[in-house]
């Protein structure tokens, strides 16, 4: 990942954190995993106001949201890759299938997983 992509995955994940720290629950804005990021240290932030979560537990559970949505946002930019590359190809294929030889055929079938 990119020095870019890193600062704004940080950038993200601060506010998401500012969000958390003042309590905000509004979610419709944000990717699935930066929603389960936030909603889970609400929870966490909560469990540590009412003392059932010590700081030190709190800092260990927090890093490790934290890991998770990093994981989330590589496994969204690999996602995002792979479309770009399947929609730059996907007009190739579909001129093979259409005019291409019975051997190109055949390896586009397999390629889209409807033959073996």
């Amino acid at each position: 990942m990119n020095r870019t992509c890193h600062s704004d995955m940080d950038a993200r994940i601060e506010m998401l954190n500012e969000r958390a720290k003042n309590g905000e629950r509004k979610i419709k804005d944000l990717k699935l995993g930066e929603s389960c990021y936030l909603l889970s240290l609400l929870s966490l932030l909560q469990m540590f106001h009412n003392g059932s979560l010590t700081r030190e537990e709190l800092r260990h559970e927090q890093l490790e949201l934290k890991k998770q949505l990093e994981n989330y946002y590589v496994i969204e930019s690999v996602h995002n890759y792979a479309v770009r590359i399947r929609n730059r190809y996907s007009p190739i294929l579909t001129e093979a299938e259409k005019n291409g030889c019975e051997i190109c055929k055949k390896i586009v079938r397999v390629f889209d997983g409807r033959e073996k």
